[in-house]
């Protein structure tokens, strides 16, 4: 009986082991400054993330950014701007560990 109760903590603390691994692979939720307002333009967006306006401009531009278009005039949802920056951010952290 001893082994049985021994083995099942062993199984336990592996299966532990893995959700905690699993779980931290999972996207953490954005804390968002509840200053920045909800939606941004191209500028404010650029301003609020330390990048110039063209290169915000380009980032419009790439598949998978998170902007809305209406016309000649672009709208930056701002929750979904940090969200997209920290999954880029793992992104790339993940494919760096892998090329080393």
């Amino acid at each position: 009986m001893a082994t049985v109760v021994a083995d099942e903590e062993v199984l336990r603390q592996i299966v532990r082991e893995e959700v905690l691994k699993a779980m931290s692979n999972l996207p953490r939720p954005v804390n968002v400054d509840s200053t920045v307002p909800a939606q941004l333009t191209v500028r404010e967006a650029a301003k609020v993330i330390g990048l110039g306006k063209n290169k915000m401009y380009e980032l419009t531009r790439r598949k998978g950014f998170p902007c809305i278009r209406d016309g000649w005039k672009i709208i930056i949802p701002r929750d979904a701007l940090f969200r997209w920056l920290e999954e880029e951010a793992f992104r790339n952290t993940g494919e760096a560990t892998q090329r080393a």
